[in-house]
C-alpha cells in the first residue's frame, strides 16, 4: 500500500513540476510584431490600394439586396461601362445570362464578401459570366465567381465560362475563386480564329 501512495506522489510532483514550468515560459514569453513581408504576402489587397474605385453599390437602386437573390446585371454593367476602375458590392450579387462585359484599361476589384452570382441558363457560346473580348489592359483583383451548374433549369452545351477571355492581351487576374460553372472556371483563346496574348493568372 506504501509503495502506491509513493507513486502516487511521485506523479503528482511529476504534473507539479510541468505545470510550473509552462508557467514559467508564459511568463517569460514577449509578443512580437508580425513581419511586414509576411503580412503583404497574405493581405490581398490593402485598402490604400482600393482608393479610387467606383463602389458599384452606389450603382444599385433603393433598398436592394444583399443575398444575391435579385437580378443587378444591368445596373452593374452600366457603371462598368461608365468607370474604368470599380469595386464589386461586398455581397453576392445574382447575373443573369448576359453576363457582365469588361472593357479596356479596367480594373475590377472584389472585396472579401464579392460574389457574382451566375443564374443562367447556359446553352450556348458566349453565355459566359466575366467577358473579356477583345480588349486590353485589364486587371481583376480577388474575382469571386459561382455559376450556373446546379441551377433547376434548362441547359446544355459545355460553354458559359466563369471568366471568359477572347481575343485579348495585356489581363491580370490576381486570386481567384471560381465554382460551380457549368462550362470552364477559366477559358483563355478565341471562338473565331483569333488569339489572346500576354496573360498572368496568379493565385486562387
Amino acid at each position: 500500500m506504501e509503495k502506491y501512495n509513493l507513486k502516487f506522489i511521485f506523479v503528482l510532483c511529476l504534473i507539479f513540476s510541468v505545470f510550473q514550468s509552462c508557467f514559467k515560459s508564459q511568463s517569460n514569453h514577449q509578443y512580437q510584431t508580425v513581419p511586414t513581408s509576411l503580412v503583404s504576402k497574405y493581405w490581398k489587397v490593402s485598402s490604400q490600394k482600393v482608393k479610387g474605385y467606383y463602389d458599384l453599390t452606389k450603382a444599385l437602386p433603393k433598398n436592394y439586396s444583399v443575398k444575391g437573390n435579385v437580378d443587378y446585371t444591368q445596373y452593374l454593367q452600366k457603371a462598368i461601362d461608365g468607370y474604368e476602375k470599380v469595386m464589386m458590392p461586398n455581397f453576392p450579387v445574382l447575373i443573369n445570362k448576359n453576363g457582365l462585359k469588361l472593357k479596356s484599361n479596367q480594373m475590377v476589384y472584389f472585396p472579401k464578401n464579392a460574389w457574382l452570382i451566375f443564374q443562367g441558363p447556359a446553352v450556348k457560346k458566349l453565355d459566359d459570366v466575366l467577358k473579356i473580348y477583345n480588349v486590353e489592359n485589364v486587371v481583376l483583383i480577388n474575382p469571386q465567381i459561382e455559376g450556373s451548374k446546379f441551377a433547376r433549369i434548362p441547359q446544355e452545351g459545355q460553354w458559359s465560362a466563369g471568366i471568359c477571355i477572347l481575343n485579348s492581351k495585356n489581363i491580370k487576374i490576381t486570386n481567384l475563386r471560381i465554382k460551380n460553372t457549368f462550362g470552364d472556371g477559366l477559358f483563355i483563346g478565341s471562338e473565331d480564329g483569333g488569339f489572346s496574348e500576354k496573360k498572368k493568372v496568379k493565385g486562387g
